[in-house]
């Protein structure tokens, strides 16, 4: 009986897919038709404004993503926005503070089905790759991205982000900087920065490549951190629930913590160059290929840097320049 029932169910579906194929059925055809009915009654609006005048951008805007785009060359700041018929924005120019807000409440999305599908969610502001503006730039359950044909200067950038990604590269900052994202992953690279650089990423990671900060402050809750050819005089990174990984660092007092966790990689320079203090629980530590067990202290007090890590329920493994 079973088999029967077998033989039914694959002679319904192979009936099925020739009846398609017979009803010229298109897979493209299906995408375009969803497309258009997540861009219904969507209409594409722009803004423009003399760059000179202009020194901080501002962004408040829910569920939708935003992009800062720069434009080498560019006299101007052109916000691209859109309105829908549940969506509409606002964009203005206060004494040289551009700001990109809703104009009314939030839609509900509750049971919005197909209405979702498709559905433009994206800010872009481009600006002068030379502005040095200030960045002070909120988007909840939707993405903040900075994509840069030329390098941006700025001047301090503060991001938060919630159940969604931090992306940002290519920029020179003379202030400081300070990234949150909840629940999303924070991602640098190509950065440097002034002033002190912040990272709170919960449920997500932190990666920087060719990052550079007098102090780095950077912590995954539920996440990782991971360090590639990153430089500080400060640097102080936690990570809980997974591991803290280190490509070539350039740092001359570093404070690294895993809770639950591994802390392991490279450093630049001689181990001799180093005051040491590593902690290890319920793991091992192994320093130049060289094991020792539950703790390291090297006792350089005159050493010119300071490297402390401590791992619980991880591994501590770590190789420095020769």
């Amino acid at each position: 009986m079973k088999k029967l029932s077998r033989i039914a169910i694959i002679a319904g579906v192979l009936l099925m897919l020739i009846g398609l194929i017979w009803s010229g059925f298109n897979l493209g055809r299906i995408r375009d038709d969803i497309d258009n009915i997540g861009q219904k009654h969507y209409t594409p609006l722009q803004a423009s404004y003399d760059a000179a005048p202009v020194h901080t951008i501002s962004t408040d805007l829910g569920d939708v993503a935003v992009n800062i785009a720069t434009d080498a060359g560019s006299t101007h700041v052109t916000v691209d926005y859109f309105k829908t018929e549940t969506e509409k924005f606002k964009v203005t120019d206060s004494n040289g503070t551009i700001s990109v807000t809703r104009a009314g409440a939030e839609p509900n999305e509750f049971m919005c089905l197909f209405r979702c599908i498709g559905r433009p969610h994206t800010i872009t502001i481009h600006v002068p790759a030379d502005s040095g503006y200030a960045y002070y730039l909120t988007a909840n359950n939707a993405p903040v991205s900075f994509k840069n044909n030329a390098k941006l200067q700025a001047q301090q950038i503060h991001v938060k982000s919630s159940n969604s990604t931090i992306f940002m590269g290519n920029i020179a900052a003379h202030g400081t900087i300070t990234l949150r994202s909840d629940n999303g992953t924070i991602r640098l690279h190509d950065m440097a920065a002034e002033g002190t650089m912040t990272l709170n990423s919960s449920n997500g990671t932190n990666q920087l490549t060719r990052v550079t900060a007098p102090t780095i402050h950077a912590t995954a809750d539920n996440g990782g951190d991971t360090l590639e050819t990153v430089s500080a005089q400060n640097l102080n990174v936690h990570a809980s629930n997974a591991t803290v990984t280190l490509h070539g660092l350039h740092a001359d007092h570093s404070i690294i913590t895993s809770d639950n966790g591994s802390v392991e990689g490279s450093l630049a320079g001689p181990k001799s160059d180093y005051n040491i203090k590593v902690w290890s629980s319920n793991g091992s530590i192994r320093l130049n290929g060289v094991s020792s067990n539950g703790s390291y202290f090297s006792d350089n007090d005159n050493a010119p840097k300071s490297f402390s890590a401590t791992a619980s329920n991880g591994r501590v493994d770590l190789t420095f320049d020769t």
